[in-house]
């Protein structure tokens, strides 16, 4: 996804937010196995947008004017959240592969 500006990646960023909370509910609701594999795996594209975005436009256009060690730390919890993001993705594939049709 490419952004323009930065107030267009901040208009996009908290709709990435709200649509991330609403399947975060979904997914606390979902009752079957089904339900939950598809909000998770929603929920995973959501915060690969997310991140992408922070990492692409704002991080840059950020870079000298805040502090490096807020730069640095945004980064660690980035590099943290994906493997993490993706492991969750590759479950939820497999789930949708095993699940019965």
């Amino acid at each position: 996804m490419r952004v323009s500006s930065d107030a267009g990646a901040t208009h996009v960023l908290r709709a990435n937010d709200r649509a991330s909370d609403k399947l975060f509910a979904q997914f606390e609701r979902a009752a079957g196995a089904a339900v939950k594999s598809d909000s998770a795996s929603r929920i995973c594209t959501e915060l690969e947008i997310h991140t992408q975005i922070e990492e692409e436009i704002f991080y840059p256009a950020l870079d000298g004017k805040i502090g490096d060690d807020l730069l640095k730390q945004a980064h660690g919890e980035h590099d943290g959240a994906k493997p993490l993001i993706n492991k969750i993705a590759q479950h939820t594939l497999t789930m949708h592969i095993l699940m019965p049709r």
